[in-house]
């Protein structure tokens, strides 16, 4: 049976990889959550979510985040390896 889990090597994990991607990358911003992206250094595109508690609670912030990294990882894989910081509002 499948793994229904973002594997280690496509998740940010480290304060020193956010802060890559915040200061190297770009920003697009939408009306439910903005994308940080920045070239990666690896061969795999790699997710981080970054919820604050201007979203609500514990459990809003974690079903966010829950859903941010299941379509991430049912969609397709992007071509060049980007790290997305994905914040939603």
């Amino acid at each position: 049976m499948p793994s229904h889990t973002l594997p280690a090597s496509r998740r940010m994990r480290r304060r020193s990889e956010f802060q890559r991607v915040f200061d190297a990358g770009r920003r697009v911003h939408g009306r439910h959550l903005t994308v940080v992206y920045a070239p990666a250094p690896g061969v795999e595109s790699r997710l981080g979510v970054v919820a604050s508690r201007k979203i609500g609670g514990a459990v809003a912030r974690n079903r966010a985040k829950r859903l941010i990294r299941e379509v991430f990882r049912t969609s397709p894989v992007v071509v060049p390896a980007m790290d997305l910081v994905v914040i939603p509002k």
